[in-house]
């Protein structure tokens, strides 16, 4: 599922941009995939130690109630929060697309959320099978640096994580 998050601010913010958020508190969801997107969409734009985050609840719902409040500058949503935000006046500052997993609302039958998991494992194993098929990105140099796998995945979790999508 590909999901579409914005960075917003509320209307009586005087942020236009998201490099205005440097040193600015923004309300992320950890560990959920707005919190990851909001973090891209600052990092391209702010120096990593000028980024200023705090953890917020999960609830778009809440995100946005405490941004109108001024519990912070900014907060990450998606649909339909970004189209209720707009509506309310509040401005998108920045917008990213990701690869969205959490799907298994009161909609999604078991049966369905399983063959969503195994059609992504498959996906998975055919990228593996063919890593020279992503030369594409070796050429830009994205593949190479300071990446540290230790620091940027916490392997425990991805294995605990596997194995319950198994049962």
């Amino acid at each position: 599922m590909i999901v579409c998050a914005a960075l917003i601010v509320p209307p009586t913010s005087t942020v236009y941009a998201p490099q205005e958020l440097a040193h600015k508190l923004v309300a992320l969801d950890h560990g959920n995939g707005t919190a990851y997107a909001g973090l891209q969409m600052l990092e391209g734009a702010v120096p990593r130690e000028a980024i200023v985050t705090c953890p917020a609840v999960t609830s778009p719902a809440e995100r946005f109630a405490g941004l109108m409040r001024g519990d912070f500058a900014a907060t990450v949503v998606q649909e339909p929060w970004i189209t209720v935000a707009e509506k309310a006046g509040c401005r998108l500052v920045s917008t990213t697309c990701f690869h969205g997993t959490w799907v298994a609302d009161r909609s999604i039958s078991a049966e369905a959320y399983a063959a969503f998991v195994r059609a992504t494992t498959r996906a998975v194993r055919r990228i593996n099978a063919d890593k020279r098929a992503w030369e594409w990105m070796a050429s830009w140099g994205v593949l190479q640096g300071a990446f540290d796998v230790t620091t940027q995945i916490n392997r425990r979790v991805e294995r605990e994580a596997h194995e319950l999508a198994r049962q």
